[in-house]
């Protein structure tokens, strides 16, 4: 900086916590007992429209939603599970009453591959 140029009064205000790094993308869990999850590090309101996003995208059709429950239920009677903690979500499918099967892991492979894209 030239010795006689003033730099101007930097402010804070617009800095995003934690850095300005984006998100990470989606991680796939396996589960005890067989199932899968998926890990997105994002808040409940991003990761419920990413979910159902991809959702459309696999061609994946949903029957109704309840988003205060967290929860896509699918045609067929499988449902799609979405918690959030602090800083992340955990994505999961069961067959309605609450166990994994190969055509939920089926489902959320299918998930999280449209979640990468």
């Amino acid at each position: 900086v030239p010795p006689d140029l003033v730099l101007p009064k930097t402010d804070d205000h617009y800095t995003i916590p934690g850095g300005t790094a984006a998100a990470t993308p989606p991680k796939l869990q396996d589960v005890p007992g067989g199932g899968k999850n998926i890990l997105l590090s994002e808040p409940f309101d991003r990761c419920w429209l990413s979910v159902e996003q991809a959702l459309d995208a696999a061609a994946i059709l949903v029957d109704d939603k309840d988003r205060s429950k967290g929860l896509f239920y699918l045609k067929g009677g499988q449902q799609v599970a979405v918690h959030a903690d602090e800083k992340a979500c955990t994505v999961s499918a069961n067959d309605g009453s609450g166990k994994s099967s190969d055509e939920t892991g089926r489902t959320i492979d299918a998930l999280y591959k449209s979640l990468s894209k």
